[in-house]
């Protein structure tokens, strides 16, 4: 099967949830003998030889998005979300109608519903769309939240938009992937989807290899921290949560870990609470953690961060908002807490009892190994693309997806 793969990032560096995703789906595809031509928007500049490995040709295309501040304002002016006009770029619609010349494909795969304005290079191969988050949603979400009257109509008025886009991306391709049954019934709901919508969540790797890091009394955080949701929960956490839990524990640390963290968490890091910003492995800091903490309150899509501290054999404690998606039991797999006293006690809890912080690393670790292997992951793919195939039908394109 020859696969013409489009992605709005350069995966090689997995340093963060989106990355890793794409990553080992390039892999694990290679590996059940899919020819994959992978077209990139590049902003980091490496590991093209790493790509050539699995793919057939990878073609990066430059990419810098420039100020958010100037772009939400030319996007504004020319009526049309920023997340879509972050993605804008002329080399990359060049390089997309150069490969089809060049190339022959049987279907394109789509990292993300934003890269749909590129569709009318495409046709008439058909498309299939992975929705990592619903881009929408989360504008919305911290739209609610927002408590600034100017910057929530901001939100408010780009989350609209960028809804319309969405369904017509939605409705004007072949197939759509979702990670979570719960991201797939708000397309429908919002959306109608009349196409047909897949649920194939993220792999994982496990393995019982060795820990990375001795175990330090500390709680570890992990993400993208300049990522909304990220920077919204941990502060939450370190507001709310912390305080109560230092008060049992006054030697327990705190790491956050990731790249790009604004200057109001930054602010956060004294003491016992150190903000690391960009690491090289952020498993050796999971691997540290007594207990890893997933204190989102806002967000779409699977938290990567779950599945890979489910595959370290940590003890979790999250929000339901944080294990949205993901199937895991509460109680046996990880504990969910809402309120800040709950989340501190689970917390609380499993740093006192020793076997119970043991046992659920091992639930953990079993689940995300049965339910979350990459090979399973690759094959559901390869389902949807055969059944897209035999349908045959490639729907209309739309010019409103175009920008």
């Amino acid at each position: 099967m020859n696969i013409l793969y489009l992605s709005h990032k350069n995966p090689v560096l997995e340093d963060e949830g989106a990355k890793i995703v794409i990553m080992g789906t390039l892999r694990h595809l290679a590996k059940k003998g899919c020819r994959i031509t992978l077209v990139y928007l590049d902003q980091d500049g490496v590991g093209r030889e790493t790509l050539s490995e699995f793919c057939e040709e990878a073609v990066p295309v430059p990419h810098r998005p420039g100020s958010m501040y100037s772009g939400m304002a030319m996007s504004m002016l020319a009526g049309m979300p920023y997340s879509v006009w972050m993605f804008r770029n002329r080399a990359f619609r060049q390089a997309l109608r150069e490969t089809v010349k060049r190339r022959s494909f049987d279907l394109v795969h789509m990292e993300t519903a934003l890269l749909q304005q590129y569709a009318d290079c495409l046709r008439p191969l058909p498309i299939l769309i992975r929705h990592h988050n619903l881009e929408a949603d989360l504008l919305l979400q911290r739209a609610r939240a927002e408590k600034n009257a100017v910057n929530r109509m901001a939100l408010s008025w780009q989350g609209k938009r960028l809804a319309s886009f969405e369904a017509d991306a939605v409705n004007s391709t072949e197939r759509s992937v979702t990670i979570s049954a719960v991201d797939k019934a708000r397309i429908i709901e919002a959306y109608g989807c009349k196409p047909p919508i897949d649920v194939i969540p993220s792999g994982i790797e496990t393995s019982n290899e060795t820990a990375l890091a001795q175990r330090e009394h500390c709680l570890v955080f992990s993400g993208r921290i300049e990522w909304g949701p990220n920077a919204e929960g941990i502060e939450w956490f370190v507001r709310n949560v912390f305080p109560i839990i230092v008060k049992k524990f006054p030697q327990l640390k705190l790491y956050i870990v990731g790249g790009a963290p604004p200057k109001r968490i930054r602010e956060l890091g004294c003491g016992s609470i150190k903000v690391t910003g960009f690491v090289e492995s952020v498993i050796e800091f999971i691997d540290r953690a007594e207990v890893y903490v997933v204190p989102l309150l806002s967000g779409s899509g699977m938290r990567l961060k779950i599945l890979e501290a489910m595959s370290r054999k940590k003890a979790i404690v999250s929000t339901s908002k944080g294990a949205e998606g993901i199937s895991c039991r509460n109680g046996r797999d990880l504990m969910i807490a809402d309120a800040p006293e709950d989340f501190a006690r689970a917390v609380i809890g499993l740093l006192s009892d020793k076997d119970k912080n043991a046992r659920m690393g091992q639930e953990a670790f079993r689940t995300v190994r049965e339910h979350y292997s990459w090979e399973s992951v690759a094959d559901s793919f390869i389902a949807a693309y055969e059944e897209m195939l035999a349908n045959g039908r490639v729907r209309p394109h739309s010019a409103a997806a175009r920008v």
